[in-house]
């Protein structure tokens, strides 16, 4: 694949265009008016503002915070930290500790921080005194195999949990039954694809409720802290795994996808970028109304992809990631509604609203405190995954990065209400309706690190991230490795040993071909 970026415009090409478009726009016939419709895409494009290739999914770049166009400061206090915990004492010439600390995964999960939490983490390890390091880089070696079970959580098996004696949900089998036929309704032509408009959509759970019926489900939300934050993973272990207060089973931890795109989802092949909360204005904003969307697009207003506003674009002061400089950090400028206690019901928490100043957000407008986020904007980025990579050759840089990219397959999604391709940088706008709320920005960010966490560490199947304890139909603790995750280990060992194989052989290709090139 190439590395390099698209070919920009050059200033007679921009010309075309605009001579083009004034075209387009004052046609007089009225078989060839430009339409409402023509509008919302073209105006889409326009706001799209994506730093990848919004054409091609062979260069999309998934790495940093909204904004961030140069990744120099990430990769120095990644490859910082990772320096600093391999050289600590109890780490040099133990090599367990070294291929705990020095695997791709945890370089993963530094790599797809915020830029805030990176360097509050790198400010800990690289000041510690070595005597307390001896001691947190010991605890970091479970942490980080902790964290590794959100890709399980997210992606694990598909089952029917009938455990219900765990104490964490009294939920029968019965009831999550309804709730699936609930939520799946494949027969109804009422449930759109979110992304494509298409009908016969899947209400797809963000996480898996499954994970209400296991105690330690919230251990790995515990052990992200450290690295993603503490006030943002708290939040998150209240609406993930607490008993009283979890959204699990709600709408807010839901999104429509078709059957196509929801295989896809369901394989990590891509992810959802939370952009910002959406308010009353943004609404009055959509360029199709309900009416018009049935009648011309065959999207009704549920999920209406929407053109995006102006203020969904990065801010000039958010252009790199230099010190000093403020950018967006991954806390939620809101706390969503939570489930009423002993009902099923969500309850509106309107006054919870939090403003982060360094995201943008104004604290000293009454009128700002008492407005209500009604949606979320969405961006979809196809995830490649990498390849060959090693204790010895984690990427350093963004050019080695994208040397170790896989290319895949040029399969793609297509809008069902106008053909377009759904491509690397696709943005849609979701509203909350009278039955159910929009997605929950914590959640569709926290979807958003660990998906890419997974792509960069080579998306291996998800069950060698599965806890080594099971449940049986008691709720009883099993303390055993599962056979499906020593299946999958083999099988992941085996890719990974064919893999790190071919990256080699190529090396020694390329070299041998500068060598001849040089004679």
């Amino acid at each position: 694949m190439s590395s390099q970026r698209p070919r920009q415009i050059s200033p007679r090409q921009a010309q075309d265009l605009r001579d083009a478009m004034n075209g387009f726009i004052n046609r007089q016939d009225p078989d060839y008016l430009m339409t409402d419709l023509d509008w919302q895409n073209l105006m889409r494009q326009a706001h799209a503002w994506p730093r990848r290739n919004l054409g091609s999914r062979l260069v999309n770049e998934y790495i940093g915070d909204i904004g961030e166009m140069d990744f120099t400061e990430r990769f120095d206090l990644v490859n910082q930290i990772r320096a600093r915990m391999l050289e600590c004492e109890p780490v040099k010439g133990n090599p367990t500790m070294t291929r705990a600390l020095g695997r791709k995964q945890v370089w993963a999960h530094l790599m797809v921080a915020s830029m805030p939490n990176l360097r509050d983490f790198a400010s800990l390890v690289l000041g510690m005194e070595d005597h307390y390091l001896k001691i947190f880089v010991s605890s970091l070696v479970v942490s980080f195999n902790q964290m590794d079970q959100l890709v399980w959580l997210f992606m694990g098996p598909h089952k029917d949990w009938e455990k219900v004696k765990t104490n964490l949900t009294a939920r029968s089998n019965a009831a999550r039954v309804a709730v699936d036929v609930r939520d799946n309704k494949n027969e109804d032509d009422d449930i759109f694809c979110s992304v494509t408009g298409k009908p016969r959509g899947h209400r797809c759970h963000i996480v898996p409720f499954w994970t209400l019926n296991r105690p330690q489900s919230g251990d790995p939300i515990i052990a992200a802290m450290a690295v993603y934050g503490g006030e943002r993973m708290e939040r998150l272990r209240e609406k993930l795994t607490d008993k009283e207060t979890n959204i699990v089973d709600t709408s807010r931890n839901m999104i429509t996808l078709s059957r196509e795109l929801h295989s896809y989802w369901d394989e990590g092949f891509f992810a959802f970028e939370p952009i910002r909360l959406l308010y009353e204005e943004d609404r009055e904003a959509t360029v199709v109304t309900k009416g018009d969307a049935k009648e011309e697009s065959g999207v009704p207003g549920p999920s209406t992809v929407s053109m995006p506003s102006q203020s969904s674009q990065p801010s000039q002061s958010s252009q790199s990631s230099k010190p000093g400089e403020k950018r967006p950090n991954q806390s939620s400028p809101v706390t969503p509604s939570k489930k009423a206690k002993g009902k099923g019901k969500e309850v509106s928490r309107s006054g919870d609203i939090e403003h982060m100043e360094e995201a943008g957000e104004h604290t000293n407008d009454a009128d700002e405190l008492d407005r209500v986020p009604i949606g979320i904007r969405l961006c979809l980025h196809w995830l490649m995954r990498t390849t060959g990579i090693t204790l010895d050759t984690v990427p350093k840089n963004m050019e080695e990065l994208r040397a170790k990219m896989r290319p895949w397959d040029t399969h793609f999604i297509v809008h069902h209400a106008d053909g377009r391709p759904i491509d690397d940088g696709f943005i849609i706008d979701i509203f909350d309706k009278d039955d159910a709320k929009a997605p929950d920005f914590d959640i569709v960010s926290l979807q958003w690190d660990v998906f890419r966490m997974h792509a960069l560490s080579a998306r291996a199947d998800p069950a060698i991230y599965a806890p080594d304890y099971d449940y049986d139909d008691d709720g009883d603790l099993i303390v055993e490795v599962s056979p499906e995750k020593v299946l999958a280990l083999q099988r992941y060992e085996a890719r990974e040993a064919r893999e790190a194989q071919e990256a080699q052989e190529a090396m020694h290709a390329q070299q041998a071909q500068e060598s001849r090139t040089f004679r």
